[in-house]
């Protein structure tokens, strides 16, 4: 079952919203906090990258994916990013 908190966010509403502090959605396997599932969080990287309150929580990866706002690009993971990142969408 996928979870988004806030509960009931439109994703691509605010995801728009936020165009003008670069956002992009940094996915993570088992964090800490939800050891057993997938976890998109919502980011803002501008003027400095800080994670919003929004997140998209679900048992793989691809049902993740699928509730991610259309048109985003993938970026693969970086060496010197957190062993729990898989991957961040822009």
């Amino acid at each position: 079952m996928t979870t988004i908190e806030p509960c009931g966010a439109n994703l691509s509403a605010l995801h728009h919203e936020l165009q003008a502090l670069l956002p992009m959605w940094v996915l993570y396997s088992a964090p800490t906090d939800y050891p057993e599932s997938w976890v998109a969080r919502l980011w803002v990287s501008l003027p400095n990258p800080q994670p919003t309150t929004v997140a998209i929580v679900a048992p793989t990866a691809d049902e993740v994916r699928a509730q991610l706002p259309p048109g985003l690009v993938r970026l693969e993971r970086q060496p010197q990013d957190d062993p729990k990142i898989s991957e961040v969408w822009l």
